[in-house]
């Protein structure tokens, strides 16, 4: 008997940070044209933006293609993909607060997704804005949300993630015409890098009722670009330079010292500061926070997000290139000058 196909069967599986559909044919007689999620190939895809949990040994990744990936990284030198959220989606920046990360996409809004269970995060709930900067600590998120008008506005707005399958606005407060580049919270202070607007120190003790306790000015004709935290030490990345804060009194910075680099992103660890600046990577012994000292300036693997642990530097790259192995996520020793590669996840 010649048996021939006869009716295709859509079906569609990811792989390698893209929807594949493959054609399946049947000898059978008629059948009706179906798509369905058949498989789902964990990996980083292209990577925005990094968090490090050394509590779980896991790095948390914002990925184009899968919203979050988690990487075990127990083993630096064999970091393991061991989670992708269901269903996937698109994510630039993460922060992660306990069991739920809280991702933005821009005008793509902001998503929540449940990571109590590391190998199979679960996306749960969304909320439609322009969201660009984001810090997470207990029950809250904490936003730089950009409101339209002629001028645009932003306003630093409480996200309450009690209930991630409904994140909810819950305090708001508005900084003006302002580009704001980044957020870090230590206690019950957050502190935003507010463009021409200085360093924004609120008050989050009532996360409900946000308030600015101080404002530090910057110098004329400069604006932040970005901002750091270890400890009680904050790094203000300026057009201009760095400079650091001493926190011992959280509610009024003690500038105590200056690096001189500008960046887009930075992070810091007990005895480094490092910053992306243009193509390159750039650090900084900050062993003594008062008098950083540059060490190395190297390429940044076209990285956009970053984050550091006292032995391992790790860098979100979303240029990724299968043919010479480039991009997604790097890890780096941090300690070494230059920081020496270890390895990369991008597929």
């Amino acid at each position: 008997m010649d048996v021939r196909p006869t009716q295709p069967i859509l079906r569609t599986a990811v792989r390698a940070g893209a929807l594949v559909s493959l054609l399946l044919w049947t000898c059978a007689g008629a059948v009706t044209a179906e798509t369905a999620l058949t498989g789902y190939v964990r990996d980083v895809g292209q990577a925005k933006d990094v968090r490090y949990d050394a509590a779980r040994g896991v790095a948390f990744v914002a990925s184009v293609q899968f919203g979050v990936s988690v990487v075990d990284v127990t083993n630096n030198a064999a970091p393991e993909v061991i989670g992708t959220a269901l269903p996937p989606f698109q994510a630039d920046k993460i922060a992660v607060a306990g069991n739920t990360a809280v991702t933005l996409a821009g005008s793509s809004g902001l998503t929540t997704t449940d990571i109590s269970n590391l190998r199979a995060p679960v996306r749960k709930g969304f909320l439609a804005g322009v969201f660009r900067n984001v810090a997470a600590s207990g029950d809250y998120a904490f936003v730089s949300e950009t409101i339209p008008g002629n001028p645009a506005t932003v306003d630093f707005v409480t996200v309450d993630l009690r209930d991630p399958t409904r994140p909810t606005v819950v305090g708001r407060s508005s900084l003006g015409a302002v580009s704001v580049t980044g957020i870090v919270v230590r206690g019950s202070y957050a502190y935003v890098a507010a463009g021409t607007a200085g360093l924004k120190v609120f008050d989050i003790a009532s996360p409900t009722s946000p308030r600015v306790a101080r404002t530090v000015s910057v110098a004329a004709n400069t604006w932040c670009t970005a901002i750091a935290l270890y400890d009680r030490y904050l790094y203000l990345t300026t057009s201009a330079t760095t400079i650091v804060y001493d926190l011992a009194s959280p509610s009024n910075p003690a500038e105590i010292g200056r690096a001189t680099t500008t960046g887009s992103v930075t992070a810091a660890s007990a005895s480094r500061f490092f910053a992306i600046s243009g193509s390159l990577l750039k650090a900084y012994n900050v062993s003594d926070p008062r008098t950083p000292a540059w060490l190395s300036s190297t390429s940044n693997l076209g990285s956009q997000g970053i984050d550091a642990a006292t032995e391992v530097l790790f860098l979100a790259s979303p240029d990724v290139d299968k043919t010479d192995g480039t991009g997604g996520l790097y890890l780096l020793q941090a300690a070494s000058v230059p920081p020496a590669t270890i390895t990369n996840v991008y597929e």
